[in-house]
């Protein structure tokens, strides 16, 4: 539990270490559990994300109309 500006206390669940139970039993954290599909390189491309965002509206029609989401 954090101190929270509207309420008084806000509870936090960090789901990335290993719980360990009363009865001796363990459950594995959710890092540890995830299967990993994402393939290798992926994340080195995040960085570029920007830059290619950028170049596709600079090479836009000036009249065309652009929509994004997060």
């Amino acid at each position: 539990m954090i101190q929270h500006k509207s309420r008084q206390f806000w509870a936090i669940l960090d789901l990335s270490f290993v719980i360990k139970l009363e009865n001796g039993g363990i459950i594995p954290s959710v890092n540890d559990t995830s299967e990993k599909t994402v393939p290798k390189g992926v994340i080195d491309q995040l960085g570029h994300s920007l830059m290619r965002i950028i170049h596709v509206f600079a090479q836009a029609d000036v009249e065309a109309k652009i929509f994004m989401a997060k």
